[in-house]
């Protein structure tokens, strides 16, 4: 399956975003098998997005694993779009 060109800013958000879950899993003092465990995802997933080779996860993946670390998928792009405003001001 051929992977799908991103622009630079879907990177840029994708990489925020992968940053941000391995930062909150890791402040959780969680390893990825458990937080793959809680969210129910395949470990080679979550691993996959923490290391910045799936840039734009399912939404439905990246909810399941964001309210596992107990936040709200919304509340985090809200966060990572604020976040990228002011690094590009």
């Amino acid at each position: 399956m051929a992977r799908t060109k991103v622009d630079q800013k879907t990177k840029e958000r994708g990489l925020s975003f992968s940053q941000k879950l391995k930062d909150q899993r890791e402040k959780k003092n969680l390893t990825q098998r458990a937080l793959s465990d809680q969210a129910n995802i395949p470990l080679d997933t979550l691993r996959s997005i923490e290391n910045g080779r799936v840039l734009a996860p399912n939404v439905f993946i990246a909810a399941d694993l964001v309210h596992a670390l107990g936040g709200k998928l919304d509340g985090w792009l809200v966060e990572l779009e604020n976040e990228s405003k002011r690094k590009n001001r």
